[in-house]
């Protein structure tokens, strides 16, 4: 049952909303018992579900543990020895449990779950399952900490991966290696690290080793791969990268990732490297990069790239993000800094193309060459076309000041958008695009020639230093280098830009730090940015779509610019708990969709939850000697609060007792009570 405090009073007019507790005599509080809508249901259901269920018989939970011993049973009390023993003897539906502990063994999986019923292998709940390969020496070829090839309906979660080097550029170590035509493989939780390519022969580019590579190596399509939730960090990669989607991938999602401190890319969707046997298919497709934060990426110590280890004077060719020849993949809320690049878009294969390729959403900051770049490095690489960059927000990239700008465009840049991105500049060079393709002196012009069908519009561009005419943007065009300090002359030169504006945005750290955190690029109320966007139509937001923290992508008819969609605190409450911020339906703050007795408004106003009965949390009395002690909070600070009290529900009166504080979010007034009725409430107004 749940025990509420009878309601003397709730109405709305308005914007207002008032709460009320009866007091009768001396402060006597009237409850009111009342049984939870739809409780008898609720029991009839769980007995239904019980006769449903208890016939069918439950998957295994095995459970493995250095202890253990592979003649034992595999039981909680029996464990077994090893993982692969546990791999080698398990079914559709079983858990496969690993106890805290070093585990230095290689792992091949080579079962399969069912649709429903896939195989687990996780760690024990607050214990660390790690496998381990220190010291000892990688085969010839490919091999891997964990391997699947051609399985389906896994999951693995939790585990770590850790500690396998080599200095051989004929062998290449992985953390995690899937191959063939693997179908519903989930990756979770999982940490990698300390996977090593340690050749020390400068530009090797056959030297390699992967932290997770997705290898779609067969004529069928590998499909449904999830990576959501590791951490993969300190790796030694040489010609490769951190985390890899490659060839006959069709359908995958690398979500919610931690990818740092490597020596060469962070994530990689390639293809057109003869990875499949169809070339027709020997791409990355289909696939979402999202909510991934990516640090720290830096080739200037990888041998391959002619640096030292220790040293680094390598070349700074890496990006966070990298789609080399993908296509159909939207990357989206991602947070990429203090890399190389940002986030790049090209084919390296001369025959190969990157296109359909949605980058939106993602926050770019202090990375040492361009936030964005596209297209071949040079005129012997493939296109970037079809691609469409919105919303994102670049800030002070090109930390070496090396000529790249925020967003550089190389070879082969065509049909590609960029709209209702905020750019901002560094002090340095005041350098947003640069169009960079006349550095390749064996290119001829038309090579050089920036590509047909560019569109820039809406952008909100800005520098740390400079104005709208002391700016720099760069271009190939009619056979000749420009360079544009005015963003008129710029504009024209692109047909393009009418709408697009220098300004500051007004974030909400007025000059980010290059160890900010998300948060400081957020819009003020006041900033230019807000509903100054591409109007709608023709910019509507894509099935899924939301800004970089999450939220509905266009509030007050018109999208925001750059990664952040600005919500009032009420906005933001709305759509957190109901998908919208518009009070409309369920949401409407005069709604009580969890039936507890309090209005949206009022439940926004005392921290409650109102997809949750949670009536324990509204404004309550207490006797307090010869007064009574109404207790509230004031959970949302813009919010107006106003005690007041009547001896008949007819005549309300604004309290006059001292309004008192615990300092932690309780607020009181200590009510005289004189002879009759005392009737209390809370009036809330939204500003």
């Amino acid at each position: 049952m749940s025990v509420l405090p009878e309601m003397a009073y709730t109405v709305r007019v308005g914007a207002v909303v008032s709460v009320g507790v009866r007091l009768i005599g001396v402060g006597g509080l009237v409850l009111a018992f009342r049984m939870p809508a739809g409780a008898r249901h609720f029991v009839s259901f769980v007995a239904f579900l019980f006769a449903l269920t208890s016939t069918v018989s439950q998957a295994a939970e095995r459970y493995v543990g250095t202890a253990g011993n592979n003649a034992n049973t595999g039981t909680i009390d029996l464990p077994w020895r090893t993982m692969q023993y546990a791999a080698d003897h398990v079914a559709a539906g079983d858990t496969i449990y690993l106890r805290g502990g070093l585990f230095t063994e290689r792992v091949t999986i080579s079962v399969s779950g069912a649709p429903g019923a896939p195989i687990t292998f996780r760690n024990f709940p607050g214990e660390a399952a790690i496998v381990d390969q220190n010291g000892v020496t990688p085969p010839n070829g490919d091999s891997a900490l964990l391997s699947i090839s051609g399985r389906s309906h896994l999951v693995v979660s939790g585990i770590v991966f850790q500690n396998y080097r080599t200095a051989a550029d004929t062998k290449t170590p992985h953390g995690i290696l899937l191959t063939g035509a693997c179908q519903d493989v989930q990756i979770l939780g999982c940490t990698i690290h300390h996977i090593e390519q340690n050749n020390p022969v400068l530009n090797n580019f056959s030297a390699n080793a992967h932290g997770l590579l997705i290898s779609g190596n067969s004529a069928t399509p590998m499909s449904n791969i999830v990576v959501d939730g590791c951490e993969i960090h300190t790796l030694r990669l040489g010609a490769s990268e951190a985390l890899t989607v490659n060839g006959n991938v069709s359908g995958f999602a690398v979500t919610n990732n931690l990818v740092h401190d490597c020596n060469n890319i962070g994530i990689d969707c390639a293809g057109f490297e003869g990875t499949s046997p169809d070339p027709a298919q020997d791409r990355a497709r289909n696939g979402v990069v999202a909510g991934n934060t990516v640090q720290r990426i830096d080739s200037s110590t990888n041998p391959a790239y002619g640096g030292n280890f220790t040293t680094g004077g390598g070349a700074r060719s890496a990006a966070g993000i990298y789609v080399d020849g993908g296509t159909l993949i939207t990357i989206e809320r991602n947070a990429v800094e203090h890399c190389n690049f940002g986030i790049e878009v090209a084919s390296e294969m001369a025959a190969g193309r990157a296109d359909f390729i949605t980058v939106r959403d993602n926050l770019l900051h202090h990375n040492d060459a361009a936030g964005l770049i596209l297209g071949g490095y040079d005129h012997l690489r493939g296109e970037t076309r079809d691609c469409v960059f919105l919303n994102n927000t670049l800030y002070e990239n090109d930390t070496l000041t090396g000529g790249g700008g925020q967003i550089a465009l190389q070879f082969y840049v065509s049909r590609c958008t960029f709209k209702n991105n905020v750019v901002w500049a560094r002090a340095e060079t005041r350098q947003f695009i640069a169009h960079s393709t006349v550095f390749d002196v064996a290119a001829s012009p038309a090579q050089q020639e920036i590509g047909t069908g560019n569109i820039f519009d809406h952008q909100l561009y800005f520098a740390s230093a400079g104005s709208a005419t002391n700016l720099e943007f760069t271009l190939f065009q009619g056979g000749i280098f420009h360079t544009y300090t005015a963003l008129t002359a710029w504009a024209s030169a692109v047909a393009g830009e009418s709408q697009s504006t220098f300004v500051n945005p007004a974030f909400a750290t007025p000059l980010p730090p290059d160890t900010a955190l998300p948060s400081a690029f957020k819009l003020t109320a006041a900033s230019p940015a807000v509903n100054t966007g591409e109007p709608s139509p023709p910019f509507v937001p894509r099935v899924g779509e939301k800004d970089f923290f999450g939220q509905t992508r266009v509030v007050g008819g018109r999208v925001d610019r750059g990664a952040h969609e600005y919500l009032t605190p009420a906005e933001q409450w709305l759509d957190l708990y109901f998908g919208t911020p518009n009070a409309t339906g369920s949401a409407a703050w005069n709604a009580d969709p969890d039936g507890d007795g309090a209005s949206n408004l009022v439940e926004y106003s005392q921290g409650m939850i109102p997809t949750r009965a949670d009536a324990a949390s509204l404004p309550f009395a207490s006797p307090n000697g010869s007064n009574v002690r109404f207790t509230y909070r004031k959970a949302a600070s813009e919010l107006g609060y106003v005690v007041q009290t009547s001896g008949d529900l007819q005549v309300w009166s604004t309290s006059t007792a001292l309004e008192q504080t615990d300092g932690a979010g309780l607020f009181w007034r200590d009510l005289p009570v004189t002879p009759g009725r005392l009737f209390v409430r809370l009036q809330v107004t939204l500003p």
